[in-house]
């Protein structure tokens, strides 16, 4: 049984400006995924559609029952804070939230 699925997925901003169209895939326990792209490419928007965040324009998600994903936004660095303790941070923070 698959964790995620997406399935025809399109998305595009209040703009009309497209980011994904007729996106598929399926993410299954163990599976180990990266998101590379360039910057303005939809990582973060994928993310959140992901995370329910937001809701695609049309296809479906569908997660598994009890699965929970959650995102460490983009913010920058206290001052003095090295890139490792900026990581731990923001998991820490994940790892907190309900």
């Amino acid at each position: 049984m698959s964790l995620l699925a997406l399935s025809g997925v399109s998305f595009e901003f209040l703009s009309g400006t497209p980011v994904f169209d007729n996106v598929s895939l399926t993410i299954h326990p163990g599976d180990r995924i990266a998101l590379v792209g360039a910057n303005g490419a939809g990582k973060t928007t994928l993310l959140h559609l992901l995370s329910g965040a937001i809701a695609p324009a049309r296809g479906s998600i569908v997660r598994r029952r009890g699965l929970s994903i959650a995102i460490s936004e983009q913010d920058s660095r206290i001052e003095g804070q090295s890139g490792g303790e900026h990581t731990r941070e923001q998991l820490s923070r994940v790892l907190a939230a309900n």
